[in-house]
Formats: structure tokens, C-alpha cells, sequence
């Protein structure tokens, strides 16, 4: 049956240790125990025809061996190099993601605009008999999880968001992980049908790890709020309460 937890590095590092050291073991038991096993014949007493030309090869053989001994030690220490330069690699490449996700969140238009915005949209569907949704998503971190790691979270969370809004769909950060999604012309069925595709995109972007858990709400316009300031009011009465530590940092961050 195949096992299905995950690998951790360090175990991964200690096995290669006893691999490295087990082969070491292996070489040095070869060596010792072929020069035992030679020693005698070729450094004998008696004189034999061809015993300088043995005696020449049983050094060349020892020579031989000790280099190939140390070609092992240099290999394992080049490995290591390497692999000691990947995982930095990998650790900025990760740092440079987690930046560029964290950015993302203050390039999303906030609060004002989105009031603005609904108002502008409230409108049009006003005048045309028509609905107006938005739908209300509310992200929190992961127990145990740094600020650098909720930030990132978030914004792969606002970016999955933004890849999956249609051309008239606009999206907006109300607050700290908490979003605004603006539906032109959208009735509620179709709200809650996009709703759930957009959990579906939000559980595959928090991962096996869930390092977010998100909260998804649709409001309706005429269902649930008959002016644009009704509307607007119930997002925000949505947003949970009371508010993370990492709000304030945020805040004064922008």
C-alpha cells in the first residue's frame, strides 16, 4: 500500500546521511579487506617471478581505491553545495511570491470605490428593471500562521478571485480579508451558482494546508435591499468582527 504523508526534508536529509555513511562503511571495508587479503602474497619473503610487477600493482590498486574514496567525499560535498543553493533559491522565490501576493492586495480598489461603484451600477438597474449582486467573501487565517504568510494567503486568495471575475465583474478590498464582488445584471440564482465556483477556485488556492478559511455571502438588489445605501450597509454589516491584529499592521502599512 503506498503511503500517503507527505515527505519532510529533514527526513529526507538524514536518510541521505546514512545512505553517504553506509557507502563510506561499504568502500572502507572493501579496501581494508582486500589489502588484508593481498598483503600477504604480494609482500612476502620469497622471491616469485613477477613479484616487483604485483607489488607495483597492489600500490597502484591502493592509490586507486584512496581516490576514488576521496572522489565520493567531494561528490557528497558538491551535492550538498548544491542542494544548500537550491533551498535558498527556493526560499526567495517563495519570499518574492509571498511580496508580490501581499502587494496585490493594495492595488485593489477599497471601500470608497466600491461605494462609488455600486452606486453607479445600483442605477443602471434601477432604470432598467433589472438585479444587481454582490457577493460578500470573508477570508481567516490559518491558526499558528506569521503575518508575512496571512498577507500572502490573502493576496493568492484575491488573486484567484480577480482570474476568475467575468468582464463586467469588478472586485474590491472592503477591508483586511474581506472582499466586495460586484455582479451587474446577476439575479441571485446566478450569484449563488457563481458563488460556488468561486469556493471550489478559493479551495484549491488554500490548499491541503488550508491556509485560509473563507466565508461566502450573496446580496441581492431588489431582494435584499431596496436603495444602493441599504446595499451597501448590509456588505459591511457583514464584515466579521472584531477585528485581527494584523488589520492594524496592515492599515499602516498603505
Amino acid at each position: 500500500m503506498r503511503d500517503s504523508s507527505p515527505t519532510r526534508p529533514e527526513d529526507v536529509e538524514r536518510h541521505e546521511r546514512q545512505l553517504s555513511l553506509l557507502i563510506c562503511v561499504t568502500l572502507l571495508v572493501m579496501m581494508g579487506g582486500m589489502v588484508a587479503l593481498m598483503y600477504p602474497v604480494v609482500f612476502s619473503h620469497e622471491d616469485f617471478a613477477g613479484k616487483h610487477s604485483l607489488q607495483t600493482a597492489f600500490l597502484g590498486f591502493c592509490v586507486l581505491y584512496i581516490l576514488l574514496f576521496g572522489y565520493f567525499i567531494e561528490r557528497q560535498r558538491t551535492i550538498k553545495k548544491l542542494r544548500t543553493r537550491l533551498t535558498e533559491d527556493a526560499q526567495m522565490h517563495t519570499q518574492l511570491q509571498r511580496e508580490a501576493s501581499a502587494e496585490l492586495l493594495h492595488t485593489l480598489p477599497d471601500l470608497s470605490q466600491f461605494r462609488d461603484s455600486l452606486t453607479m451600477q445600483f442605477r443602471r438597474a434601477s432604470g432598467s428593471q433589472g438585479s444587481l449582486s454582490v457577493i460578500v467573501v470573508a477570508l481567516k487565517s490559518a491558526a499558528g500562521s506569521d503575518e508575512s504568510e496571512t498577507l500572502a494567503a490573502f493576496g493568492d486568495a484575491a488573486k484567484t478571485l480577480s482570474r476568475r471575475l467575468r468582464e463586467e465583474d469588478s472586485i474590491f478590498r472592503l477591508y483586511f480579508g474581506y472582499f466586495g464582488i460586484l455582479l451587474p445584471e446577476t439575479n441571485t440564482a446566478a450569484a449563488n451558482e457563481y458563488a460556488h465556483s468561486l469556493e471550489d477556485s478559493l479551495a484549491d488556492a488554500a490548499g491541503i494546508n488550508n491556509r485560509f478559511i473563507f466565508n461566502l455571502r450573496v446580496l441581492n438588489y431588489p431582494e435584499d435591499a431596496g436603495t444602493a445605501h441599504e446595499l451597501a450597509e448590509a456588505v459591511v454589516n457583514l464584515r466579521p468582527d472584531p477585528v485581527s491584529p494584523i488589520e492594524s499592521v496592515y492599515a499602516g502599512c498603505k
